[in-house]
C-alpha cells in the first residue's frame, strides 16, 4: 500500500485545525458532531487539541459497502438538542457529498445557530460543499487507515494509504 499521509502529517494538520476552531469559536460553546464510524479517530485527536469549552454528540450514517457508495441509512440519531447551538460536523472524508447533504438537511431542521463542517479529507472535485475546516484535499482514490476502512478493516492503521 502506498502511504498518502503519515501519522505525523495528520497530527500536525489536526493541531492546525484545532487552533483555527479555537480562534473562530473563542467566545462560544460549540457542539462537535462526529459522523461514526470513520471519524472516531479524527474526532478524538481533534478534541485533544481543542482548548475552548465544547460538547460532543454522535451520529452514525452508513453509506459504503466495499468501495461502492450506496443509499444512505441513518443508524444512530442525535441525543442532544441543537436549537440555537453552534454545530461542527466532524467527518473523516467528504467524497461525493451525499452524506453531508443529507446531514445538513437533517440538522437544519433542529434550528442550530450555525453549522460548520470539519473534515480530515475531501475529494473537492466530486462535490460542491464548503468545508470550513479541511485537513487535506485528495484526488478521487479510495483511501484507508486512520479510521477509514474497507469493509471494516484497516481502521487501526496510523497512516492514510491508498487502498
Amino acid at each position: 500500500m502506498k502511504t498518502l499521509f503519515t501519522s505525523e502529517q495528520i497530527q500536525a494538520r489536526i493541531q492546525q485545525l484545532a487552533d483555527q476552531i479555537d480562534s473562530d469559536f473563542a467566545d462560544k460553546h460549540p457542539i462537535f458532531l462526529p459522523v461514526l464510524n470513520g471519524s472516531f479517530r479524527f474526532a478524538s485527536d481533534l478534541m485533544h487539541h481543542i482548548a475552548i469549552p465544547a460538547e460532543m454528540d454522535f451520529i452514525k450514517i452508513k453509506s459504503y459497502q466495499g468501495t461502492d457508495s450506496n443509499e444512505l441509512e441513518e443508524v444512530t440519531g442525535l441525543d442532544t438538542s441543537l436549537r440555537g447551538r453552534d454545530v461542527i460536523i466532524v467527518e473523516d472524508i467528504v467524497d461525493t457529498g451525499q452524506t453531508l447533504t443529507h446531514l445538513l438537511e437533517m440538522l437544519k431542521a433542529h434550528e442550530p445557530s450555525s453549522i460548520k463542517v470539519c473534515s480530515l479529507l475531501s475529494k473537492s472535485a466530486k462535490h460542491s460543499h464548503q468545508i470550513d475546516y479541511l485537513g487535506f484535499d485528495i484526488e478521487d482514490h479510495f483511501v484507508i487507515g486512520y479510521g477509514l476502512d474497507l469493509d471494516g478493516k484497516h481502521r487501526e492503521m496510523n497512516d492514510i494509504c491508498l487502498a
